[in-house]
């Protein structure tokens, strides 16, 4: 709270995307003139997709204009067949009346209702079918919802949405593969995914390959905020100028990633310092990728996150987490008792290192994070012990914890300074 005044979570303005909203408005545009457009948006979980999205829809329903919204599920292994369609079309019922919604649905009302039910006819005379394409071939159900979008563009320029497209299935991915090559009416398509959620093999690489040689899509990348952009950003939740040293703070620790600033300014707020653990839902969103990953993938990761962001491995070049944070929020889930053995493993495969080669050694330590950081790795605060010839093989004191590491482990009889390539 600000003065007594509960802190908004969200700037109630959108920041620093004005070239990107006007992108998007632009495709809208050609959606009124009678053109079809697809707009293709990507970036990392937290960047702001779906707040551009929001304003875009607030943008065209404020002309009158229809707007439909869906989204892909993540269910695992699961499969929810068309889901973003679906989602979308459920809400078609409130968006127009019921007389033009007869003339939209036409003879294929009854067949719809099989995918949405809530389309099915009022009276009960029509086919109400369980949720589910059951039925229905795949040509056939693409032909039927193509001209369901061309009718509704009869009346006037159509939004359709669909979101999180990293979690779609096989079945939606061919759909909207149709839409994109086969769209002829004032209808604007807007996708957006998780650039970050893309491994190697993930199955939407191939499907964005083939939208791109289709030449009928463009793509919009969201890139994090800059400091100025951060700075309005946070002056918009607090409602007055955030100061410098605060915009440098967040800063420092979202890197630009709004959602990431949002949270770690309102727990800055609420009281909870940069020396506790991370915010709840900040954390959940940065395991949740890593919790999905094998146990032997989420075991290496776990290790990588005691040596801090950056890993360097003999011989096979470095690794990076991509945001600091996935680092920190790793590490804050170890338990207590993980902790000092994988740091003192570290720490011994770093005296190792150092002994067959000092200056790669020193040029590694010299990467982590300086001791003048509040979340200090323990090999770090060792490293005069670590040093050739001087490596005890058991520190010969307990360690003890203290209030400026956030739980980690420290050596307590050891306040070194960092090596001269860290400062």
């Amino acid at each position: 709270m600000i003065g007594g005044v509960a802190l908004r979570v969200s700037s109630p303005v959108l920041v620093g995307r004005a070239a990107e909203a006007a992108q998007l408005w632009a495709a809208f545009e050609r959606a009124q003139a009678g053109s079809p457009a697809t707009v293709v948006v990507a970036g990392e979980a937290g960047v702001g997709k779906t707040r551009l999205v929001k304003e875009l829809i607030a943008g065209v329903r404020a002309q009158g204009a229809l707007a439909l919204a869906g989204g892909c599920l993540n269910l695992g292994e699961g499969v929810v067949a068309y889901a973003p369609l679906v989602e979308a079309l459920r809400s078609l019922g409130d968006a127009v009346d019921p007389a033009e919604l007869e003339r939209v649905l036409g003879g294929v009302r009854a067949e719809l209702a099989r995918l949405v039910p809530e389309l099915g006819d009022p009276a009960g005379a029509g086919v109400q079918a369980a949720p589910g394409a059951g039925g229905l071939v795949p040509g056939r159900l693409f032909e039927l919802l193509l001209g369901v979008l061309h009718r509704l563009a009869e009346r006037g320029p159509l939004l359709l949405v669909v979101e999180d497209l990293h979690w779609a299935d096989q079945s939606t991915r061919d759909l909207l593969g149709f839409l994109v090559r086969n769209l002829r009416a004032s209808v604007a398509l807007l996708l957006t995914y998780r650039s970050d959620e893309l491994r190697r093999r993930h199955p939407l690489r191939p499907f964005l390959g083939e939208l791109e040689r289709s030449g009928r899509t463009e793509r919009l990348e969201l890139a994090r905020l800059g400091r100025h952009e951060l700075g309005e950003l946070l002056a918009g939740i607090r409602g007055e100028p955030a100061p410098a040293a605060l915009v440098g703070e967040i800063l420092a620790g979202s890197e630009g990633n709004p959602f990431f600033a949002e949270e770690l300014l309102a727990a800055r707020v609420a009281g909870v310092g940069r020396s506790a653990e991370l915010p709840e839902a900040l954390r959940d969103l940065l395991l949740a990728r890593v919790e999905a990953l094998p146990q032997a993938t989420h075991r290496l990761l776990q290790v990588a996150a005691i040596a801090g962001r950056r890993v360097v491995e003999a011989g096979s070049g470095a690794y990076a987490f991509r945001h600091a944070l996935v680092q920190e929020a790793i590490y804050d889930d170890l338990l207590p008792v993980q902790r000092p053995p994988l740091h003192a493993a570290y720490a011994r495969a770093l005296a190792a290192r150092i002994e067959g080669d000092a200056g790669a050694g020193a040029a590694e330590l010299g990467r982590l994070p300086t001791t003048g950081t509040p979340r200090t790795t323990w090999a770090e605060r060792c490293w005069p012990a670590c040093r050739p010839g001087r490596l005890p093989r058991r520190p010969s004191h307990r360690p003890r914890r203290r209030g400026t590491t956030n739980g980690r482990w420290s050596c307590g009889s050891v306040r070194p300074k960092p090596p001269r390539a860290a400062q």
